[in-house]
């Protein structure tokens, strides 16, 4: 009978310790929980600004050589004599649109 006892006893602890440990897992999991979904957010902002910036690098691209033919275009207004350069920045603008 005292083996019979000391079984009901084991299983009791065991029982005992597998809930201790799943409530601890459970504890934990709620813990590390925020820190995994924040960490994800960072990554996803961190690729967002990484797009955005590569986008401004290109409308700045874009604006330089918007200004640089409105300068060729009131230069060959103002003098009437710039035609080459005028040729020479169409080939830039259509080798540049072409490229990106």
């Amino acid at each position: 009978m005292e083996n019979l006892v000391i079984t009901y006893e084991t299983i009791l602890a065991v029982c005992a310790s597998t809930a201790v440990i799943g409530g601890a897992v459970t504890v934990l999991t709620k813990l590390c929980g925020p820190y995994r979904a924040i960490k994800k957010q960072v990554g996803e902002h961190s690729q967002r600004l990484t797009e955005g910036d590569r986008r401004f690098t290109r409308l700045e691209n874009d604006s330089k050589m918007e200004m640089q033919t409105l300068l060729v275009m009131l230069d060959h207004m103002a003098t009437g004599n710039s035609i080459e350069n005028l040729k020479k920045q169409r080939e830039n603008l259509q080798k540049y649109m072409t490229e990106r």
